[in-house]
């Protein structure tokens, strides 16, 4: 073996002449990588094998799709996953692919039997008729009752019959109303007012009665079921009467009469009258139509 030789140059830089040995020749037939060890004259010097780095960045995936694939029309795919790289990064700079994911189907089950709202697990009670559902505030829905707009009828006072009777008239009617069917059953509120003359010694009163369309009027005039009242005076002068609700007098009610009284029930034509009722008294009498009204509001039960 020669010694190597080590001269310097005028210019700063350096000529080795000498042996080269590779410390790792096993490595060169494999992987075509070998450990190269330089040493000047008289000298020994030593080359790390291998030197670490810094960490590089961790790759990025930019996007996740999935194909879900039916194996009864498409071959079951070689990879469940397919990886593809977008960009190679570099120094400082990370990796970015993209990931694929191929999901199979599952096999069809059986056809389950037909289900209803009626016996859904969402509802917290069970539905009566004419209910609708509601949310109860708890994560469930309940079957409730639900009112419509409360419907709202009037007659006008020009609608009235100006009535002008002698002293044997004592029942006759001054307006008239119907209002159709309706699709829940309602109880009638009434209000309005009547102008009547009279005479002193005399008093004049107004019924509002109600009876199906079927009856006749003069039935429901004396016999139909009373549902408001005006009280009248005995006076020379023309008497306003205020007419309000009014149930006879003898009737109690409560929202949980399994049979409410003065209620007109679902899908029946029902038939109301304004009726001038003279109480006591012999001498003749009369209504007007100014500051005549009658007011009906079908209020749900």
């Amino acid at each position: 073996m020669t010694s190597p030789t080590l001269v310097l140059n005028p210019d700063g830089s350096a000529t080795w002449t000498g042996t080269i040995w590779f410390s790792n020749i096993t490595d060169i037939a494999s992987t075509g990588v070998a450990t190269l060890t330089l040493t000047p004259a008289g000298g020994w010097g030593n080359l790390p094998v291998l030197a670490q780095g810094s960490p590089g960045l961790p790759a990025v995936i930019d996007s996740v799709s999935v194909n879900t694939l039916d194996p009864a029309t498409i071959p079951t795919p070689t990879q469940s996953a397919t990886l593809t790289l977008v960009d190679p990064g570099g120094p400082g700079e990370a990796a970015h692919y993209t990931l694929t994911l191929n999901l199979l189907k599952g096999a069809a089950g059986l056809t389950g039997p037909t289900g209803h709202i009626l016996g859904s697990s969402d509802f917290s009670n069970s539905p009566a008729a004419g209910q609708v559902p509601v949310y109860d505030g708890t994560s469930h829905v309940a079957w409730a009752t639900l009112h419509p707009v409360t419907p709202y009828y009037v007659v006008p006072g020009s609608a009235f019959t100006a009535l002008s009777e002698s002293g044997s008239g004592v029942r006759d009617i001054v307006a008239a109303l119907t209002i159709p069917a309706q699709s829940y059953n309602y109880r009638p509120r009434v209000s309005g007012g009547l102008e009547v003359t009279g005479a002193v010694g005399m008093r004049i009163d107004a019924e509002v009665r109600m009876g199906p369309q079927t009856t006749a009027d003069s039935t429901i005039a004396t016999s139909g079921t009373v549902i408001g009242y005006g009280r009248g005076a005995e006076a020379v002068l023309p008497v306003h009467l205020d007419i309000k609700p009014y149930f006879g007098g003898a009737t109690a009610m409560s929202p949980t009469d399994t049979s409410p009284a003065a209620v007109v029930t679902a899908s029946t034509v029902q038939r109301f009258l304004l009726v001038a009722v003279r109480q006591y008294g012999s001498a003749a009498w009369s209504t007007a139509q100014s500051l005549g009204e009658l007011h009906i509001a079908l209020e749900p039960v």
